[in-house]
């Protein structure tokens, strides 16, 4: 959900009657957040899961400059066992920090889509991703 969008309260009301799949397991929602206060409402809300960013300089918002790793460490902090997936700028050279900055997880765009290859691309996100902890995921 983003921030302008429907309440992650609503949200989930909303989604209590869209079960999917086999087990009929219940809809995930996730709320896109800016900042600390957005964080603490949305995880306060009962979002399952966070979209936090822009971490970094991205093509795809021009001109929006990164939040940094510092913001994002204060955002997974704020967001107490909601887990925070980060977005924003993120390629290979730094998928490791945003793990280490706390990160559940990580959203690229430009980093696989505008690759020449895609599938190395996202294996050396993952290989990144692995490297901050050792490999052990």
């Amino acid at each position: 959900m983003g921030e302008r969008s429907l309440p992650v309260a609503i949200a989930r009301q909303v989604a209590a009657s869209c079960r999917v799949g086999p087990a009929k397991a219940p809809l995930l929602i996730g709320a896109s957040v800016h900042d600390t206060a957005g964080v603490r409402a949305a995880a306060r809300d009962g979002a399952d899961y966070l979209i936090y960013g822009n971490v970094f300089s991205s093509a795809s918002k021009p001109g929006l400059e990164g939040k940094g790793l510092d913001a994002l460490s204060t955002a997974v902090a704020a967001a107490g066992d909601c887990p925070v997936v980060a977005i924003g700028g993120i390629d290979a050279t730094n998928a490791a920090s945003v793990r280490r900055a706390g990160a559940g997880g990580m959203a690229v765009i430009g980093a696989i889509a505008g690759a020449t290859d895609p599938v190395a691309a996202a294996a050396g996100l993952v290989a990144a991703w692995r490297h901050a902890d050792g490999g052990r995921r």
